[in-house]
């Protein structure tokens, strides 16, 4: 259906962009999210915003690595002047980024739960529900500061530093999971009997590889459990009658 390249996505963007050229790896992550996300949006409308967000967000990344290379480019007078200095590049920075990956979250979440539903996997919508709770406490928190009186800001910013940090790793370990959850549980009819298409990576192809071995003894063990559950309906009926 498209999770397993979500997934993939998001652990580009969020994990393996932890480095030097991390800009790189969003660029890469959220583009591959977008994809994803747009073939997704056949079955919930909400992916197709959480997709348009993603391709924001690779465009804000791009720009943000632009005006780090210009930057550098100015600081060692390779060019005269840096046409990205002050104000442009701070507002992409502080606001209009940080708001644009909390629309992609809560919009993403929010198909995700849908799905959930119509799919009636309890384990996925209840995952959701608990991760929206997580991203919209983290942002209030970090967004607090900004209406706090001076006085209080400086304190606030010491003693949240690490708890902000804790936070923040706790909801994207349980996105992925999250994730990883939807691949195993939800496929499209049409994909169950399909052979997926390999990648010219190996490393992928291995990575995929488990990822479908997951997938497949979850799908059996909820086919089990759904039958289980039929019997048990039924068994209820029976003894009614």
């Amino acid at each position: 259906m498209g999770f397993g390249i979500l997934f993939i996505g998001y652990f580009i963007t969020y994990v393996m962009s932890m480095n030097p050229i991390g800009v790189v790896f969003r660029i890469l992550g959220y583009a591959l999210m977008c994809k994803a996300a747009l073939k997704l949006s056949e079955y919930d409308g909400k992916f197709k915003m959480a997709g348009y967000a993603a391709l924001a967000l690779a465009l804000l990344n791009t720009f943000s690595a632009t005006v780090e290379l210009t930057s550098f480019l100015c600081d060692n007078m390779v060019i005269d002047t840096n046409p990205f200095s002050g104000m442009i590049g701070d507002s992409v920075t502080l606001y209009v980024e940080p708001l644009t990956v909390f629309a992609f979250h809560i919009f993403l979440l929010l198909a995700i739960r849908n799905i959930g539903k119509d799919t009636e996997v309890p384990k996925i919508v209840v995952g959701a529900g608990r991760n929206i709770f997580f991203i919209v406490l983290y942002y209030l928190l970090s967004f607090a500061k900004y209406i706090l009186p001076p006085s209080i800001q400086q304190s606030y910013n010491r003693n949240m530093g690490l708890p902000m940090v804790i936070l923040y790793l706790v909801w994207i370990f349980f996105n992925h999971a999250l994730l990883l959850s939807c691949y195993s549980h939800i496929c499209d009819e049409a994909d169950v009997d399909m052979t997926p298409k390999r990648s010219r990576f190996a490393l992928l192809n291995k990575f995929m590889d488990r990822l479908e071995e997951k997938r497949e003894r979850s799908r059996k063990a909820d086919e089990k459990y759904r039958q289980e559950k039929l019997e048990k309906q039924k068994n209820k009926k029976n003894k009614k009658k």
